[in-house]
């Protein structure tokens, strides 16, 4: 009885990539980056950049804000402020600046009026503005009187006499003044070298011939405005 021959059964084999369970995690990340568009991932390292810069930028900017400890809102210009202009709230815009530096500057801005030009984005300076208790009339004017060589303690919103001392004649060697009053005042501002007065109009003339030709005094009365 002739032997049966025996056929060998061929080995199988599974080309089928092995379970992610069974890979190691570099060999995970690695085939996870194959996958990846090389621009979109620069892309992505590119953003996580700029984040991680800003993000410390602003933590720093916090730390140097709060090593000036405490902060007081200074009035910025919000639009260019002309002379004469009164200023209303659309025309500020209010920023938290350290309180050594916010100091210098006026809190009572608006309602003041304009004295001298601002312009858009600088804080408004005390000198750019007329007190707040120096608004004008629209039939008031303003003049500014030298500085008397002894000038009365007066302030903002005081009513005032406004007295002309003018050269007279001459009587042997003795020089006569002539003094007239030119009516009351209301002060707007004091400074260094002169006294701001809102006046009406009819006196402006008086006032301005006064100070070409001789001088002005300042007489304090008991009323304020």
């Amino acid at each position: 009885m002739p032997a049966r021959s025996s056929t060998a059964i061929p080995e199988i084999r599974s080309f089928s990539r092995p379970a992610s369970a069974r890979l190691g995690a570099l060999d995970r990340l690695r085939i996870a980056l194959r996958r990846i568009d090389h621009r979109r991932f620069w892309l992505l390292v590119l953003i996580g950049l700029i984040g991680a810069v800003a993000f410390g930028s602003i933590v720093q900017s916090r730390a140097v804000v709060a090593g000036f400890g405490t902060l007081r809102p200074v009035a910025i210009a919000n639009n260019d402020l002309v002379a004469g202009q009164r200023i209303g709230p659309a025309d500020l815009r209010w920023e938290d600046w350290p309180l050594e530096i916010a100091a210098m500057y006026p809190t009572d801005v608006e309602g003041a009026l304009v004295r001298s030009p601002v312009a858009e984005g600088e804080p408004v300076d005390r000198l750019a503005i007329f007190d707040a208790g120096a608004a004008m009339d629209p039939d008031e004017r303003a003049v500014t009187v030298p500085l008397p060589l002894a000038p009365p303690p007066v302030q903002t919103g005081d009513i005032v006499e406004l007295i002309g001392l003018t050269a007279g004649f001459s009587l042997g060697d003795r020089q006569t003044i002539d003094t007239r009053s030119l009516g009351q005042g209301r002060i707007m501002a004091v400074e260094e070298t002169g006294i701001t007065v809102a006046v009406q109009p009819n006196q402006v003339l008086g006032i301005v011939e006064t100070i070409a030709i001789g001088s002005i005094e300042i007489v304090m009365t008991p009323f304020r405005s």
